[in-house]
């Protein structure tokens, strides 16, 4: 089996998951027939073998998270990951999300 890249243990860290839950998730996907799954691997391999890559776009596109929610759903139905590993990783990913403050969303709407 395919070992899980630096940057994807990384990644995990910062998710706050266990080394074992980042190897559960880096397998489904290395398993994966589905595209979205195949994709977010690969980004990360490519990520990983590319010093020159512009990582805050790569961030705020592949690491979205509606990227990795969006993925580990698709994994779920696919049968790669169980529902429980994938709930305490989506929670983490939500806890990530900042509210945008209502003063700023007043601005929005009146430009």
């Amino acid at each position: 089996m395919e070992p899980p890249p630096r940057l994807w243990i990384r990644f995990g860290d910062f998710l706050q998951r266990t080394p074992e839950e980042s190897r559960r998730w880096w397998t489904a996907l290395v398993q994966s027939r589905w595209s979205r799954a195949r994709e977010l691997r690969q980004s990360f391999l490519l990520a990983q073998s590319c010093p020159w890559i512009d990582v805050q776009h790569w961030a705020n596109t592949t690491c979205s998270n509606q990227n990795i929610i969006a993925v580990c759903e698709e994994l779920v139905q696919e049968g790669k990951l169980s529902r429980q590993h994938t709930n305490g990783l989506e929670e983490k990913v939500l806890a990530l999300i900042v509210p945008v403050p209502a003063t700023m969303q007043e601005r929005g709407r009146s430009a």
